[in-house]
């Protein structure tokens, strides 16, 4: 084949993968849950440092703390695996003395030294977006977490977890251009322990 035109056929290619990204109307943060790259199309799973810096989780994991079928994301290859970014992959409910891990919702757990995980949605083109979903505590124990939702470094949702059961909802409608992220994150507030929370978030292109 001609280089020329093997050059153009993989110019269009790349136009038309492109255009396809541009054109998808609806993320849904469980459903497209992989292990496999990160970033993961628009998701992406990162951890932000007790300073406030924020970078890509490095490690996956199928079985996420000895506990086979929780896959996750996190960023030490060792056996604490916190904080990390999962989902149950097994069909039933996880179940842990202190809690559970159920099934259709990430789960997500801070680090010991202030770090946190944090689920980034980043818009492929600038539009109006719907975001919808909620936080979780699972931990029979909690010492409490507080969850946040923030468009860049803008903080949107800011509230506390203090109880099992107990959940934050959230139903934003946002102008973002394209490349700005929103952002969904747990902060240990002071105590890490028993921190375990379940996120479920869907983002809704709407023009």
């Amino acid at each position: 084949m001609n280089v020329n035109k093997l050059a153009r056929l993989l110019a269009a290619a790349a136009l038309c993968s492109s255009a396809a990204v541009q054109a998808q109307s609806s993320w849904d943060g469980v459903g497209n849950f992989s292990i496999g790259a990160n970033a993961n199309g628009a998701w992406s799973y990162r951890v932000r440092a007790a300073d406030g810096s924020l970078s890509l989780m490095g490690y996956s994991n199928a079985n996420c703390r000895g506990t086979p079928g929780l896959a996750c994301w996190n960023t030490d290859a060792g056996d604490w695996d916190l904080p990390m970014i999962g989902l149950n992959t097994t069909g039933a409910e996880i179940v842990f003395p202190s809690g559970v891990v159920p099934l259709s919702s990430l789960h997500m757990h801070p680090g010991a030294d202030g770090d946190r995980p944090v689920l980034t949605f980043t818009a492929p083109a600038t539009d109006w977006y719907r975001v919808t979903g909620q936080f979780q505590m699972v931990d029979r124990t909690p010492t409490g977490v507080q969850v946040l939702v923030s468009q860049d470094a803008t903080t949107l949702v800011d509230k506390p977890l203090t109880l099992f059961g107990q959940t934050v909802q959230f139903n934003l409608k946002r102008k973002l251009n394209a490349g700005q992220t929103i952002n969904f994150s747990v902060d240990a507030a002071g105590n890490f322990a028993n921190d375990s929370t379940e996120l479920k978030v869907g983002v809704l292109r709407l023009n």
